[in-house]
C-alpha cells in the first residue's frame, strides 16, 4: 500500500510541534520569575530568619542579589559578568565579600594577552548590603581561556587571601590582598599526573575552590578529577585524606563548593555539591577512609553547585541549572526556596561563611532524600519526566542547559534532541524519495 508523501511530512510536521512545545511553555512560566532588575523593595521569596546573599555567574548574566528576612529583595547588580564564592565578613553582619570576574577587550588588556584575544579582571570587593556601599580590596588582570576565572577565595586574615586559581596558572595560591604579593602556591602537578582530569594544560584541574582550616591545610576541589584533596603547606598534598577518584562517579562527579565540618562539630566531614550527579551529598571520616554519611536531591534538582549547614542543622542549596535556592531541614522537607537564574553560591547572614557555624549530618541525625523522595511526586517516587532526563548522560543535559537561556528546564533539552533528531529524519526521508538523483560520472 502506498501511503502520500504528503501525510508523512504531516507526521514530522507534528512531532516536531510537540517536541518543541516545552519551550514557549517554559519561557511563559519561568521567565518572569528569574527578572529581578527593577525589583528591589519588592518582595520576591517567602519570609525567612536571616538575610540570604545570592551570586550568579555568567550564567545567570552576572549578578549579585540579597532577599532580606521578609522576602524583599534589599540590594541586587549586575556590574560584572560573572560573580562566584559570596562570604559573610566576621563581625559585620550585613557585609560580605565577593569574587568577579569582567572580560576586558585584547586592546586593553596591560601589555597583551600573548596574543590570545581577550582577558579577565578579576575582583574581591567588600560589599554592604543595607547601604549597597562596595570596597574593591583585590584587582588582577589573567588571560581569558574559556571557563578560567578564578571561582573561590578563602580569608586567612584581614591582609590574606587563598585563591582557587583555574587555567593557566592551574594552583592555590595565598595572596596579600594589600600588596598584590603572592606568598605561597600549591601546584597540582607537584602531586598529581597531567593525564588525569581535563585537558591539559588549558583546563586541566578546574581548580574551584578552596578552604583554609582551623590547623593550617587546605581543603582544594578538584572538579575534573572528582576529588576533594587535602594539602599541607610544607610536605603537599595528604594522599590518605583525598576524598573521590578520577572517573569514580558513584562517589563525586565534577562537584563543586566542599565544606569542611571539623571534629568539633561531629566531624571529621565534607559536605559538597555532587553537581553531575545532581545531589548533595556529606562524607564522614572513619578511620582512614570516608563513607556516605548524608544524600539530598528531588526531582527538580539538576547540577547543584552550593551547600551550607546552618546552625539549626538546615542545609541551604544552591542549585543553578534547577533555578533556585533552597532550604531543607533536618528531614529532608523543604521550608523556603526562591527562584533565581543560575544561581552560583549562597550565603546566609549571621552565620559564619559557609558551614563554619553547621554541624555535621551524623551529628544532626539528618535524614537523607533521593530523587522524588515526597518533595515533587506525589507518590514519593521519581517523577517520568526526571526518569527521562535520567536517561541521557547528565554532562551533555548541564553542557546544553549552561549554553541555552536560563528558563529552559532539562526536559526541553531532551526534547530539542528529539527534535533535532527528527530533522534528521526527515531530511534522509525526503533525500530517500527525492527524483533527483546526484551521480558520479568518470571519464
Amino acid at each position: 500500500m502506498n501511503i502520500d508523501h504528503r501525510w508523512f511530512r504531516v507526521f514530522f510536521v507534528v512531532l516536531l510541534v510537540v517536541l518543541l512545545l516545552p519551550f514557549p511553555y517554559s519561557y511563559l512560566t519561568a521567565a518572569d520569575s528569574y527578572t529581578y532588575d527593577s525589583s528591589v523593595g519588592e518582595q520576591v521569596a517567602p519570609e525567612r530568619n536571616a538575610t540570604t546573599v545570592i551570586v550568579a555567574d555568567s550564567h545567570g548574566g552576572g549578578s549579585v542579589a540579597s532577599v532580606a528576612p521578609d522576602g524583599t529583595l534589599q540590594y541586587y547588580n549586575t556590574t560584572y559578568d560573572a560573580y562566584h564564592d559570596v562570604d559573610q565578613v566576621t563581625g559585620q553582619p550585613s557585609t560580605v565579600e565577593y569574587i568577579a570576574h569582567e572580560i576586558i577587550p585584547a586592546s586593553q588588556c596591560a601589555g597583551g594577552t600573548a596574543g590570545n584575544g581577550d582577558c579577565y579582571r578579576t575582583v574581591i570587593e567588600r560589599l554592604d548590603v543595607e547601604t549597597g556601599e562596595t570596597t574593591q580590596l583585590y584587582s588582577r588582570i589573567r588571560p581569558k581561556r574559556g571557563s578560567t576565572a578564578a571561582h573561590d577565595f578563602d580569608r586567612i586574615d584581614e591582609n590574606r587571601v587563598a585563591i582557587a586559581e583555574i587555567g593557566e596558572p592551574d594552583r592555590v595560591s595565598i595572596v596579600n590582598t594589600e600588596t598584590g604579593i603572592i606568598t605561597w602556591t600549591w601546584d597540582p602537578q607537584s602531586d598529581l599526573p597531567v593525564t588525569s582530569g581535563g585537558i591539559f594544560p588549558d583546563d586541566w584541574t578546574h581548580l574551584n575552590d578552596v578552604e583554609v582550616l582551623n590547623d593550617s591545610r587546605i581543603m582544594v576541589s578538584l572538579r575534573n578529577q572528582d576529588q576533594v584533596v587535602f594539602v599541607n603547606r610544607s610536605t603537599g598534598m595528604n594522599d590518605s585524606w583525598t576524598l573521590g577518584e578520577d572517573d569514580d562517579h558513584d562517589t563525586l562527579y565534577e562537584q563543586h563548593n566542599p565544606d569542611y565540618i571539623d571534629a568539633s562539630r561531629g566531624g571529621p566531614a565534607v559536605l559538597v555539591a555532587d553537581s553531575e550527579n545532581s545531589r548533595i551529598v556529606e562524607y564522614q571520616r572513619e578511620g582512614e577512609s570516608w563513607t556516605r554519611s548524608w544524600e539530598w536531591s528531588d526531582d527538580r534538582l539538576q547540577w547543584a553547585r552550593d551547600a551550607d549547614r546552618l546552625p539549626n542543622g538546615n542545609t541551604l542549596i544552591t542549585d543553578t541549572n534547577g533555578g533556585r535556592v533552597l532550604e531543607v531541614d533536618r528531614q529532608g522537607e523543604i521550608v523556603w526556596s526562591m527562584d533565581y537564574a543560575g544561581p552560583y553560591e549562597a550565603e546566609r547572614l549571621t552565620t559564619q561563611p559557609e558551614s563554619k557555624d553547621g554541624e555535621s549530618a551524623q551529628s544532626n541525625e539528618l535524614v537523607s532524600r533521593s530523587e522524588g523522595g515526597g518533595q515533587t511526586s506525589s507518590e514519593g517516587g521519581t517523577s517520568i519526566t526526571r526518569a527521562v532526563v535520567d536517561l541521557f548522560p547528565p554532562l551533555l543535559i548541564n553542557g546544553a542547559l549552561y549554553m541555552l537561556p536560563v528558563w529552559v528546564t532539562p526536559i526541553s533539552v531532551v526534547c530539542l534532541f528529539g527534535a533535532i533528531a527528527v530533522v534528521i529524519g526527515w531530511a534522509g526521508f525526503e533525500l530517500y524519495h527525492s527524483p533527483y538523483r546526484i551521480s558520479v560520472t568518470t571519464e
